[in-house]
């Protein structure tokens, strides 16, 4: 069970080690790319995971197959709604993101700009480890701990396959693409397997929400292409200013995606759910 729920930790690990290999600075990079990454899975993904795992085994242990399968489908549709715009706001802010906390020091424009291509590997990953903290709990409600160990076993591996034949000509990023690779493998194998033990079964509106959450992405993308400026304007601008424009694209593109959500028809009350 604890090497199924630190699957993330392991494959950083191994990044690292590999990253040790390359040129001077790679370490580092992954370093600061993975501490933004990893920042939307402490707060959203480990959240879910640990409001869900004891309502989960209530359930589990008063046989309410519907409540159970309810359950999951809540934890994905709000890990979807708010992991996906997290994913998209790392990858199109993934300069502006690196330059604005740690463009001082030591720091060259150099390493700013290598780190923020690792974080946009990661950010592709993103949707996946949020998934896999809120499916996890799943079987670990029914106390199976040999299923995630299985599936963390396959995601480490498939890390270390891809790390091993992109790490020579694609550096740092290419260890960042695997571990994305890898959270969405982890993710995929849960899913399917609590969808074929008939533990989960999707309810219809969980499409329309993740539909809502796709379109409001994509209008955010928009607002943050549009206004987001130069990566040279970012590097010249004092840090009081990178934060103040940084502030205004953050906020700017929440409230167009939950606006577009809101548009669409999406309401606070139907994120409810009481178990």
């Amino acid at each position: 069970g604890i090497f199924a729920a630190s699957v993330n930790q392991i494959n950083s690990l191994i990044d690292t080690i590999l990253a040790s290999t390359l040129v001077a600075g790679s370490i580092s990079w992954l370093y600061y790319s993975a501490r933004l990454f990893e920042l939307p899975i402490g707060i959203l993904a480990v959240a879910l995971g640990t409001v869900l795992l004891p309502n989960l085994s209530r359930l589990h242990n008063l046989d309410k197959k519907a409540g159970f399968s309810d359950l999951l489908d809540w934890g994905l549709r709000i890990g979807w709604m708010f992991g996906l715009p997290a994913a998209v706001a790392i990858y199109f802010l993934a300069f502006p993101l690196i330059s604005t906390i740690f463009y001082r020091g030591a720091m060259t424009s150099f390493d700013v700009e290598m780190a923020s291509l690792s974080l946009q590997a990661f950010a592709i990953g993103l949707p996946g480890f949020v998934f896999a903290k809120i499916l996890a709990p799943g079987y670990f409600a029914m106390q199976n701990t040999k299923t995630p160990f299985r599936f963390a076993l396959i995601s480490v591996a498939t890390n270390i396959v891809i790390n091993l034949s992109l790490f020579s000509w694609l550096g740092h990023i290419g260890l960042a693409i695997g571990t994305a690779a890898a959270g969405w493998v982890n993710a995929i194998l849960l899913f399917g397997g609590l969808i074929k033990d008939r533990l989960y079964i999707p309810e219809p509106n969980i499409l329309y929400t993740f539909l809502r959450a796709f379109f409001g992405a994509a209008l955010m993308i928009i607002f943050l292409v549009v206004f987001n400026p130069d990566n040279e304007v970012w590097l010249l601008s004092n840090e009081s200013q990178r934060f103040i424009l940084m502030t205004f694209l953050v906020f700017g593109g929440a409230l167009v995606y939950f606006l577009t959500l809101f548009l669409f028809g999406e309401r606070i009350k139907r994120l409810m759910l009481r178990v």
